[in-house]
């Protein structure tokens, strides 16, 4: 009896090897058959497309105008590369908006740019989140500098209602 369990047990480990064998084998076969290159008949026409942005701001990309006066400007610049080997597009956001300015068309914006990049001319600065530029294009090896104006403009009326008001954001690039 004892000689018959041993060998049910050696059958049943020999089976379980089996089936772990035929698993990695249908495993790697099937990586290996997903991972293929989709190509012409002629393998020296395959190619890799990446595009890789690179983002740098100069002094963070948080925007926070609190407690100003009139005439005030902040001004934040940051620069968009494309190190890739395909052009870029992508968007330019602000995020996280919060804007309690009761007089909201006193405080405005432009964002200037460089090589083809986006631009807007003064704007009213938003209370929500917004797309500022969108689907701009950037080239290989191309590097876009930006600047964003925020003014806090001088209405010559009383802007008392304002006073202790703020405005917070944050610049954020998306693809």
């Amino acid at each position: 009896m004892n000689k018959k369990n041993e060998f049910k047990n050696y059958i049943l480990h020999f089976v379980i090897i089996i089936l772990l064998f035929v698993v990695t084998i249908f495993g790697v076969a099937y990586a290996y058959y997903t991972g293929q290159l989709n190509r012409t008949n002629d393998p020296a026409s395959a190619e890799f497309t990446a595009r890789t942005l690179g983002v740098s701001f100069t002094d963070g990309s948080n925007i926070n105008l609190s407690n100003v006066l009139p005439g005030a400007t902040i001004i934040k610049t940051f620069t968009i590369s494309n190190t890739g080997n395909t052009a870029g597009v992508y968007d330019i956001n602000l995020t996280d908006v919060s804007n309690n300015f009761s007089r909201s068309t006193d405080v405005v914006y432009t964002l200037s740019s460089d090589n083809s990049g986006g631009t807007v001319s003064q704007t009213t600065f938003p209370s929500v989140n917004t797309t500022i530029a969108s689907n701009v294009t950037i080239g290989v090896g191309v590097t876009q500098h930006y600047t964003l104006t925020i003014q806090y403009l001088n209405a010559q009326v009383s802007q008392n209602v304002d006073m202790n008001k703020s405005i917070t954001a944050t610049i954020q690039i998306s693809e």
